[in-house]
C-alpha cells in the first residue's frame, strides 16, 4: 500500500524542513533544494493560524525568525504570509514567506513523498477539532500522489485523525526522553510506524518495532557518526539537514 515498508534497504533519506543546513528552514527554497538535492521524502511542521490555516513553519513562537512577542496561533494567516522567513538566516533568502499546506501539496505533492508534522500543543477541543477538520479538506483538495505520511508527539491527536482518516500512515514521534515499550505499540495496532530520537538509538528498539510489523526512523542525522549509527541499526528513514551529504555518508559505508 505504501511505498515504504519495514527493513527498506537502503534507508530512505527524508530532508528535515527542506534542506535546512543551507537553506531557512520550512519555505520553498529549502524544499526545491530538497527536490534537486535527490531526497527521497521531504519533512516539513505544520502550525494552526489563528483563522484556521495550517502554514508551515516549526516554532509556535516567532521570535528565532526576528519577530520577537509573536506568535503563529494569535495570528491571521494573511499576516504570517507577509513575514520575512528567509532575512534571519541569510539576507541573500529574503523575500522567502512562510508556505501554506495547500501550496506545498500542490507543489511538491506529485514530485516526491511529504511528510507532515503536525504541531499540537495546549490547544482546546474545538480548535484541536477544528486543525483536523482543516487538514483532511486540504489533502482532500490537494491529494498527494507520491505519498503522505503523518507525524506528531501527540499521539493522541494522532489516533483522533486515525479515527477520522483510517487510510492514512502515521508515525510518533519520541522525544529523547520517551521510552517505548512493545505494549505501546501493540495497544496501538493503528500506528503505521514510530520516528526515534538518534541520541538514545539502539539496534534493539528498530527491532522491536519492525518485529511488530511498524516502519522505524531516526532524526535529525546530520553528524556522519549519527548517520552510521542510524544506519547500522537498521533504520527504515534517516532524517537530516542534508540529504546529499547524507547520501554520500551511507554510499561511503558500501
Amino acid at each position: 500500500m505504501h511505498s515504504l515498508e519495514p527493513f527498506q534497504r537502503p534507508p530512505w533519506i527524508v530532508a528535515h524542513r527542506g534542506v535546512s543546513a543551507r537553506f531557512p528552514e520550512n519555505t520553498l527554497a529549502a524544499f526545491d533544494a530538497a527536490v534537486d538535492a535527490g531526497a527521497d521524502a521531504l519533512e516539513l511542521d505544520l502550525q494552526f493560524s489563528l483563522d484556521g490555516e495550517w502554514l508551515v513553519c516549526h516554532d509556535r513562537t516567532l521570535t528565532r525568525y526576528g519577530y520577537a512577542g509573536r506568535t503563529v496561533p494569535t495570528m491571521e494567516a494573511d499576516s504570517l504570509r507577509a513575514l520575512d522567513m528567509g532575512r534571519w538566516f541569510d539576507p541573500v533568502f529574503s523575500g522567502e514567506r512562510m508556505p501554506k499546506l495547500d501550496q506545498v501539496l500542490e507543489r511538491y505533492g506529485r514530485v516526491l513523498p511529504l511528510c507532515l508534522e503536525i504541531k499540537v500543543r495546549d490547544d482546546t477541543e474545538e480548535r484541536k477539532e477544528a486543525m483536523l477538520a482543516a487538514l483532511l479538506e486540504d489533502v482532500a483538495t490537494q491529494p498527494a500522489s507520491q505519498g503522505l505520511y503523518v507525524l506528531s508527539f501527540d499521539v493522541d491527536w494522532l489516533e483522533r485523525l486515525h479515527v477520522a482518516a483510517p487510510s492514512l500512515p502515521l508515525i510518533w514521534n519520541l522525544r529523547v526522553t520517551d521510552r517505548i515499550s512493545e505494549s505501546d505499540l501493540a495497544t496501538r495496532q493503528w500506528l503505521w510506524g514510530i520516528d526515534l530520537p538518534i541520541a538514545p538509538l539502539a539496534p534493539e528498539q528498530v527491532q522491536m518495532g519492525h518485529d511488530l510489523g511498524r516502519v522505524v526512523w531516526c532524526y535529525t542525522c546530520n553528524d556522519p557518526a549519527d548517520v552510521r549509527r542510524a544506519a547500522a541499526c537498521g533504520v527504515d528513514a534517516i532524517v537530516t539537514d542534508d540529504p546529499e551529504a547524507t547520501r554520500a555518508i551511507l554510499l561511503e559505508g558500501k
